[in-house]
């Protein structure tokens, strides 16, 4: 074969090069590659799809071909290329997060971070918009967080327990962003010695900015912060600033920044307007986006969550933006009670249902169990006393405390949950008093529960304590309502827990950013 013929077409417009591209990616394939390179260097700058000016590597990168795109990676004359088609070379592996080679192309053509690509944006956009790339918590269950921050990357032994004890893909995530920070650190310097941006260059860093506030994408943020202070002051669209844009879409660790200020600046921030007359205020009285609200469990805590924010904004206004007027003629209180009253009668409906039907309903069941074990005492009475037979075993006392204590606890609940369901049903209640009083309902509830099922272990234990097969199995079968219970009930207790007393111990970690 000459090597003009591995530059032929077919009616699709594909080489016998980008063929082998799309088929798997494998060492075979990668062999046949390699031998038609040999054979025609050409054909690593030849065009396969003249609408997207893609060459050989770039459609291995945008197939996610790792194997192949790494041959020709190696093998593509790189500095032959035009700058907008390194451009997207650096975009598309950011893209697929192939960040080897985002790292090498970044090192060798510095200039890239800024480039236009094919797309008209820079790698500086993909690198905010990706997502992945910036850690995420909500990812991340709790024992995985702590897994991901006590990771470190020694190598050798460690990344083998790692993957032996099936935590490999955390450890992996967090290798995908130090490398993520390493390359925005290389951009930073880039920016940092560009004296003058364009009007085009510019253009593309604002929109970047903008991107990663919206993705939350804080050491972003931060760095581009550190090259252009300026950019504390540059707005979008609708003249909002990045910290009024970070709050509109409810993003905790960029509107955190905002304490790297004084008191006096802050109160600046929060009482900016846009071009509607909103300030932060009223920004954070409209309804959550609703990717950033339907992670949330129930309507309750949703409310809890938008209530939260607001009451975190208003501490920083000063007393005349806390009664200022947009243009719609209402102030942030008002914005904020038009824009919830659907979720505040959902939330109501919600917390009624929990403290009737799955709640009270079970506690008073307890109730009825509990007082009637008490009357019937297990093992019988005495004939001429009426003492229990068994009064002074250590079994009976386990009883008596067990039923007392499930009686007690559950009928605490009821009286918890039939508290609920008088209450007002405000927009503040949601805030603290409700989860509360859910939190002590559900306590006690859990509590009683497990007093019930001791108390009744207790009770088989000393009517069948001779036949310590049927005793250990009626344990065992014990402990399953219990189970049961707590796989339906605990985790919506333990994120009613953390959204009520664990928002302001978790949100005080904020980026150390003096400005």
């Amino acid at each position: 074969m000459e090597n003009k013929d591995l530059e032929m077409v077919d009616r699709d417009g594909h080489t016998p090069l980008s063929m082998a591209i799309l088929e798997k990616d494998t060492d075979v394939m990668t062999e046949i590659a390699k031998c038609m390179v040999e054979k025609n260097k050409q054909l690593l700058l030849r065009i396969v799809d003249p609408s997207t000016n893609t060459i050989p590597l770039l459609m291995a990168l945008t197939l996610e071909r790792p194997k192949m795109a790494t041959y020709l990676y190696d093998t593509t004359p790189l500095e032959k290329l035009k700058n907008r088609d390194r451009a997207e070379l650096l975009s598309t592996s950011l893209r697929v997060k192939h960040l080897d080679k985002s790292w090498d192309l970044i090192q060798r053509f510095p200039s890239l971070a800024i480039a236009q690509d094919h797309s008209g944006e820079s790698p500086l956009n993909e690198l905010a918009s990706t997502p992945g790339l910036f850690l995420n918590t909500r990812q991340l269950r709790i024992w995985e967080r702590w897994i991901y921050y006590f990771t470190c990357f020694s190598g050798g032994l460690v990344a083998n327990l790692l993957h032996l004890s099936g935590i490999n893909r955390i450890y992996q995530m967090k290798l995908l962003h130090v490398k993520t920070i390493e390359i925005l650190r290389c951009m930073h310097q880039v920016l940092e010695s560009e004296d003058n941006l364009n009007y085009r260059q510019h253009k593309l860093v604002q929109k970047a900015f903008f991107q990663a506030a919206e993705r939350g994408h804080a050491p972003f943020i931060c760095h581009l912060l550190r090259s252009y202070p300026r950019f504390l002051a540059i707005t979008n669209e609708n003249d909002k600033t990045v910290f009024q844009f970070a709050a509109e879409h409810r993003q905790d660790k960029i509107f955190n920044l905002i304490h790297g200020f004084d008191e006096q600046k802050r109160k600046d921030i929060v009482g900016r307007k846009d071009k509607f007359g909103n300030n932060m205020l009223h920004v954070v009285g409209k309804l959550s986006p609703s990717r950033q609200i339907t992670h949330i469990r129930g309507a309750v805590l949703q409310m809890q969550k938008e209530l939260q924010w607001f009451k975190k904004v208003e501490r920083m206004a000063s007393p005349k933006d806390l009664n200022c007027i947009n243009s719609d003629g209402r102030t942030p209180r008002e914005e904020f009670t038009m824009n919830h009253r659907n979720l505040v009668e959902a939330a109501e409906k919600s917390i009624k249902e929990t403290a009737t039907s799955s709640s009270a309903l079970v506690a008073a069941l307890i109730i009825t169990i509990m007082f009637a074990a008490t009357v019937t005492t297990p093992g019988g009475i005495k004939d001429i006393t009426g003492i229990p037979i068994y009064l002074d075993t250590k079994a009976f006392r386990i009883f008596i405390v067990a039923d007392v204590t499930s009686l007690c606890s559950s009928t605490t609940s009821v009286m918890i949950f039939l508290g609920i369901l008088t209450s007002r049903f405000s927009e503040e209640d949601f805030l603290t008093s409700l989860p509360t009083k859910l939190i002590i309902g559900f306590l006690t509830l859990f509590l009683s529960i497990g007093a019930m099922m001791i108390a009744f272990s207790s009770s088989i234990f000393i009517m069948l304590h001779e036949q310590q097969s049927i005793v250990s199995l009626s344990i065992v079968l014990a402990i399953l309502p219990i189970a049961s219970f707590l796989w339906m009930q605990f985790p919506f207790l333990l994120d009613i827990i953390i959204s009520t007393y664990g928002f302001k111990v978790f949100r005080r970690r904020v980026e150390t950013v003096r400005f």
